[in-house]
């Protein structure tokens, strides 16, 4: 059995090129409880991974001296917009 034949990746129409280096303001939808919020993440790409399950790219930022990573899935449905 092939992944491909179990469920295709959807690609999300709403994300630029993405490439390491860039600066990225991410807008994200974040669940809590019985409520959704949108929750915005900048910071610098420093990695992005494509394959067929559609890929990720990695966020980091530094606050308050520490370095804080975020990693967000390419076919999230839950992306709303990137800057």
């Amino acid at each position: 059995m092939d992944i491909k034949s179990i469920k295709p990746a959807k690609v999300n129409t709403k994300l630029p090129k993405l490439s390491p280096g860039d600066n990225v303001k991410v807008s994200f939808k974040v669940k809590e409880a019985n409520r959704e919020r949108l929750q915005t993440f900048s910071g610098l790409i420093i990695k992005v991974n494509r394959g067929m399950a559609g890929g990720n790219f990695t966020v980091r930022k530094v606050t308050y001296g520490i370095g804080v990573e975020h990693t967000f899935p390419l076919a999230s449905p839950l992306l709303e917009k990137m800057k």
